[in-house]
C-alpha cells in the first residue's frame, strides 16, 4: 500500500527518467484534451433532434447517430488496445494525432446532405478516433500519480462538461452546422496545447514491447476484473441516459425550449459529481464512492416513470439528480483498474475495459427507442437501464472489502 496521500505523485518511478513532480500544468492541459476530445463525441447527439426535423429521421434513426459512434468507439479502441498503442507510442503525439483527425471527420458531418449512410460512416469515424483519446490521458495521468480519485473526478468532469457543449450550443439557438464546426475548433485546439504541453512522467514505462495478449491477461487480476465489471454494469445505463434523455424529455410534455436546456444541464450537474465524487474518495476510496453513486443512478432509473410527466419544478431537481449520480462513479473504475492492472500495459488495460463498455451501451442505446416505439410512450422506457447499476453492484462489495483491508 502506498503510504503516501492518496492522489498524491510518486517521489520516484520506473523509467528512471523525468522529474518527479508533475508540472503545474499537466492537469488543466488534460481536463482540456478530456473536454475536446468529448465535444466532438458528442456533437451528433446534440444536432440529431435538429438533424430528425430537417432529414425527416425517424427516432430510431436518430438514434442510429448515436449508436454509429458507439460501434467506432469500440473499432478504434479495440485495435488501439489490440496493438497496446497507448503504452508503446508517446502520449502527446497520438493525442494530437486523433483529436486533429477526429475534429476533420466531425467537420465532414456537415456536408453530408441528407444523406443518412454517410452521416453514419462519418460518426463512426469520429468515434473511431475520438474514442481512444480518453483512455489515452488517463494513462497519462497514472504516469503521474499513484492514486486517481480526485485526478479522475476532475478529468471526467471535464469529459461529462465536454459531452454537453453541443447541447448548450444547441440550447442557444446555434444551427446545428455551426455546433459540428465549433466543436471541431475545440478539438484541433486540444490537439495543438497537447502536442507542446503533455508529456508522459516516472511512474510507468516509458514504452512497453506489443503483447497482443495484454489486455486478456489484465482480467487475470482480481480487482481489475472487479473493477471492469462494475463498470460495465455502469455503462449499460450511462451513455443511454445521456442520449436518450432529450427524447424523454420531450415525450415527458417539457416545452423544447426547456427541455435543450435541461439536457445540457445533465452534463453540468454530471461534472459537479464527478468532482464531488473524486473529492469524496479522498477520504472514503473509491470503491465506497462508486457504491453510493451507482445506487443512486439505479435508483433513478426504477423511479422514472413516477417522475415522466411531473411538473417541470419537480422533474429537473430530479434529473439533475439522475445526470450528477449516473456518471460520479466513472473515475473511481478507472482510478482501481489503473492502479490494479499490470505496470507495462496500464494503457492497454483502460482502453479495454472501455471499449468492452462503450460495446455494452449500444445494445441500452439501440434497445431503449425500440421499446419506447413499441409501447408508443417513453414514460417506461429508462426504467430498461436499472438492471445495469443494480448488476454492477455486485462486485463493487469484493472491492470495498479490498480496499478496507489496504487501509
Amino acid at each position: 500500500m502506498d503510504s503516501k496521500r492518496p492522489g498524491q505523485p510518486h517521489r520516484s518511478g520506473v523509467s528512471g527518467a523525468g522529474p518527479s513532480r508533475p508540472p503545474g500544468h499537466l492537469l488543466p492541459v488534460a481536463i482540456f484534451v478530456a473536454f475536446s476530445c468529448t465535444a466532438i463525441y458528442f456533437a451528433g447527439s446534440a444536432v440529431a433532434p435538429a438533424l430528425a426535423a430537417d432529414w425527416r429521421l425517424s427516432a430510431s434513426e436518430a438514434a442510429a447517430l448515436s449508436w454509429a459512434v458507439q460501434a467506432g468507439f469500440i473499432a478504434g479502441t479495440l485495435i488501439t488496445a489490440a496493438l497496446n498503442l497507448p503504452d508503446r507510442i508517446r502520449t502527446d503525439r497520438l493525442i494530437a494525432a486523433l483529436l486533429v483527425a477526429a475534429s476533420v471527420a466531425n467537420w465532414c458531418f456537415t456536408l453530408a446532405g441528407g444523406d443518412l449512410w454517410w452521416a453514419l460512416a462519418l460518426r463512426f469515424c469520429a468515434g473511431a478516433l475520438g474514442g481512444p483519446i480518453y483512455p489515452i490521458v488517463m494513462r497519462l495521468l497514472a504516469t503521474w500519480f499513484s492514486r486517481l480519485g480526485w485526478q479522475l473526478g476532475l478529468l471526467i468532469g471535464a469529459y461529462t462538461a465536454g459531452s454537453g457543449a453541443g447541447f448548450l450550443l444547441r440550447a442557444a439557438a446555434v444551427p446545428w452546422q455551426q455546433t459540428l464546426a465549433s466543436t471541431s475548433a475545440i478539438a484541433l485546439a486540444g490537439a495543438v496545447l497537447s502536442a507542446a504541453l503533455l508529456r508522459s512522467g516516472p511512474l510507468l514505462p516509458a514504452r512497453s514491447p506489443l503483447d497482443l495478449v495484454a489486455a486478456a491477461r489484465a482480467f487475470g487480476v482480481a480487482d481489475y476484473r472487479r473493477s471492469a465489471f462494475a463498470y460495465f454494469g455502469h455503462m449499460w445505463e450511462l451513455f443511454a441516459f445521456w442520449m436518450l434523455m432529450p427524447f424523454w424529455l420531450a415525450a415527458s410534455g417539457l416545452a423544447p425550449s426547456p427541455a435543450s436546456v435541461l439536457a445540457g444541464l445533465v452534463f453540468v450537474a454530471g461534472a459537479a459529481g464527478c468532482v464531488a465524487a473524486g473529492a469524496w474518495s479522498m477520504r472514503i476510496g473509491e470503491a465506497r464512492v462508486a457504491r453510493v453513486a451507482l445506487a443512486a443512478s439505479g435508483a433513478c432509473c426504477l423511479a422514472s416513470p413516477f417522475l415522466f410527466s411531473a411538473p417541470a419544478w419537480l422533474l429537473a431537481p430530479f434529473v439533475l439528480l439522475w445526470g450528477a449520480a449516473v456518471i460520479a462513479d466513472s473515475g473511481m473504475y478507472s482510478s482501481i483498474s489503473a492502479r490494479s492492472a499490470p505496470r507495462q500495459y496500464v494503457g492497454t488495460a483502460l482502453t479495454t475495459q472501455n471499449s468492452i463498455g462503450f460495446a455494452i451501451t449500444i445494445a441500452s442505446i439501440a434497445l431503449v427507442p425500440v421499446f419506447a416505439t413499441w409501447a408508443e410512450s417513453w414514460r417506461f422506457a429508462l426504467q430498461l437501464l436499472a438492471p445495469g447499476p443494480l448488476l454492477g453492484l455486485i462486485p463493487l462489495r469484493a472491492l470495498v472489502r479490498s480496499e478496507q483491508s489496504l487501509g
